[in-house]
């Protein structure tokens, strides 16, 4: 396994201070799925695609027009009571106005508060009634896409396979860029191998000849709706016929990870932590600049605490 194999994100999400501590084997990025033909009844495709929208106000117009398409809802977005859901859309909005989070141990959180406040009020269109369901959590927003009561849907791509065997008339793509900057949120299945204080070298290189086989036998693993990290299976003329895995996979590309800290990640108290201070800006309609100073005050306190592991 070659360091050209692997795009730079996924490959230097894996590395410190210059050291490999891990392959990533995928990303598995928050994506838009739609229905293709709720998008051709609505006029928003272009051949085969759905077209991309120009500006916020676009895709909003987008949405709307797939709601009169579909006689439901324009786009379906579960995130109540689902932390993760919440952060990996606000993030991806935030990151495409050229926002930076920066979580400094032992300082404070940095969050810049326009591109913040932005964020939740686009994302606040979004699940009004006019366009959507404004309470959904993940599994009504599933629901509803796959009963075709929805035009588009914005969840992860591991979703794929239940869409798929539902008989659904489906594509997908990227999140669009809607403020300029090219961003998506992702994380990554990868392989960590522990240190060992006596190591068996004839065992170890079998380990990693059991990693190196599985990342080029992945093409399978794509099935699942992931993207391979290892790139000569995604510039494998053969992948450009796994539809719709072919028109999302560029999305590596420009994904990113939760800031770095030991108390971020996938599955993390930080993002419990983003939904408790924020999901009343979405539910309830409160105001987003206070739920980010709650927010901030909260990972000031756990960047003020040791680092435990």
């Amino acid at each position: 396994m070659r360091r050209e194999d692997f795009g730079d994100r996924v490959w230097e999400s894996g590395t410190f201070d210059g050291d490999v501590y891990s392959i990533a084997l995928d990303s598995h990025p928050f994506i838009l799925f739609y229905n293709t033909d709720h998008a051709a009844a609505a006029g928003l495709m272009e051949g085969d695609r759905m077209r991309q929208p120009t500006s916020p106000d676009d895709f909003l117009d987008m949405v709307t027009a797939m709601k009169e398409a579909s006689g439901g809802s324009g786009l379906s977005y579960g995130y109540v009571n689902d932390g993760a859901q919440m952060w990996r859309l606000w993030y991806t909005l935030y990151l495409q106005q050229g926002g930076v989070m920066e979580l400094p141990i032992g300082g404070e959180a940095r969050i810049d508060d326009e591109p913040a406040v932005e964020a939740f009020r686009f994302i606040q269109q979004l699940v009004d009634p006019s366009r959507g369901v404004p309470n959904a959590d993940i599994q009504t927003a599933l629901a509803e896409f796959i009963s075709g009561d929805s035009g588009m849907l914005l969840s992860g791509v591991w979703e794929l396979p239940s869409l798929q065997a539902a008989g659904l008339p489906i594509d997908a793509m990227p999140i669009p860029n809607l403020y300029g900057t090219p961003a998506a949120y992702a994380d990554s299945h990868a392989f960590v191998l522990p240190h060992q204080n006596d190591v068996d070298e004839d065992a170890r290189r079998e380990v990693y000849r059991f990693v190196a086989e599985i990342l080029k036998d992945s093409f399978d693993w794509a099935g699942a709706g992931h993207v391979p990290a290892y790139l000569p299976v995604t510039e494998d003329p053969a992948y450009a016929d796994l539809l719709p895995q072919a028109n999302y996979a560029a999305v590596a590309e420009i994904i990113n990870y939760d800031p770095p800290a030991w108390f971020t990640g996938s599955g993390s108290d930080f993002q419990s932590l983003f939904a408790e201070n924020l999901q009343p800006v979405l539910l309830a309609g409160a105001d987003p600049q206070a739920g980010i100073d709650r927010f901030r005050a909260a990972l000031d306190e756990l960047l003020g605490k040791p680092n435990p592991v």
